[in-house]
């Protein structure tokens, strides 16, 4: 299946992120009470460069911006059955959604549109799924679902148009490696993750009838080197003026393909992430929000000595979360926004061979919409 790879540089978060060294920081397992919350800033950034490389008969969109939306947000649920009927025990389980709409303006005249203008909505909802009962630290598996939905709305003569598209993914991993009870600066270990991946995908036009894919499944085994390396004050908040103390891990698969750094509070949540693939930085996440009911009942300490100290299995849920956002998230923007240019491409022509009364002028360009040549890159699995 076709997948289209990133080939612009995100641009910066809304508010600067400072850091400022400090001695020593402890960190201790996260333990999620049902409703603990997370909300972190960055994530627009995706779908908003995303359909600034749009092309409409060569002319990029002037403006694509906001105008409503939700912020990429984390709950962590109560304890419940897991995905797997044969695991014999409960799962923790969190939930994480955001949504975009954003309004697409090509210049006076350049498109078909009406004020040439494209309306898009983008509404994405998660599950995961861990085990509480793990043997050691590392859990037997996480499983995760992710949908997309996409609502796009534009006018060409007098007739409304609208495209939906849902994409749906589901991740099935499991783990193994030398994972560490806990860790500290300067340590490092390798992981090796196997994920078996289904992806489908259904369209339609002006509600109709869906039209849907088969379901494309593949199998990675991917290797992971984690280094811990270093502690920090980090700023956070809407306006960067909260300030915590946080652990600096980075997590790098063999090859350097992709490329995942987080900073880990004292708690052991993640307050800000990192994702690059192939060298580039696709995004990053901080957090401006937060509800952890157990924050302010500590009261154990779990590291001695010099450096930071964490139990690592409490966070992975968190982690493998905001991971998948990252990546993942790329990826079906990349493969849905293909079939969004040819369904909107395709209502237009309709459209205007309808209203003109000549059906042998079908193949006039009016409606071609393409993306820039460096976004588009190669054919490659999901």
């Amino acid at each position: 299946m076709k997948r289209a790879m990133v080939g612009v540089l995100l641009g910066s978060l809304m508010a600067t992120l400072a850091f400022t060294p400090i001695a020593n920081a402890e960190v201790v397992t996260p333990k999620w009470t049902d409703g603990d919350r997370f909300e972190y800033m960055g994530y627009d950034t995706f779908a908003i460069r995303n359909f600034e490389n749009f092309v409409f008969n060569g002319t990029k969109p002037i403006s694509v911006d906001k105008t409503d939306g939700e912020r990429l947000t984390t709950v962590f649920g109560s304890e419940r059955e897991c995905t797997r009927l044969a695991w014999d025990g409960n799962c923790g389980y969190a939930q994480q959604s955001h949504r975009i709409v954003m309004e697409t303006v090509w210049e006076n005249g350049s498109t078909m549109f009406q004020s040439d203008l494209l309306n898009i909505t983008i509404q994405m909802n998660v599950e995961c799924w861990e085990p509480v009962d793990r043997v050691g630290i590392v859990p037997a598996f996480s499983d995760c679902k992710y949908i997309w939905n996409y609502l796009i709305s534009f006018t060409v003569g007098p007739e409304n148009n609208t495209v939906e598209i849902e994409a749906v993914q589901w991740n099935n991993a499991t783990y193994s490696g030398d994972w560490p009870e806990t860790f500290r600066i300067g340590d490092t270990w390798t992981t090796e993750e196997n994920v078996d991946r289904e992806y489908n995908q259904r369209t339609r036009s002006n509600g109709g009838v869906w039209n849907e894919t088969e379901i494309q499944s593949i199998s990675e085994v991917s290797t992971w080197s984690w280094t811990v390396m270093d502690e920090v004050n980090v700023y956070l908040g809407e306006n960067a003026d909260i300030k915590e103390e946080a652990t600096r891990v980075q997590i790098l698969e063999a090859g350097g393909f992709r490329n995942n750094t987080y900073w880990l509070d004292e708690e052991g949540y993640v307050v800000r992430n990192e994702f690059r693939e192939d060298g580039v930085l696709l995004a990053t996440l901080q957090l401006t929000e937060w509800t952890y009911a157990l924050e302010d009942q500590r009261g154990t300490q779990v590291s001695g000595g010099t450096g930071a100290t964490a139990l690592f299995f409490g966070a992975l849920i968190a982690i493998v979360l905001l991971t998948g956002i990252g990546w993942i998230g790329w990826r079906a923007y990349n493969l849905v926004n293909e079939d969004i240019i040819d369904e909107v491409a395709e209502r237009i022509v309709e459209t205007d061979r309808r209203l003109r009364g000549n059906p042998s002028e079908s193949d006039r360009p009016v409606g071609l919409l393409s993306r820039t040549t460096d976004v588009i890159d190669e054919d490659r699995d999901i």
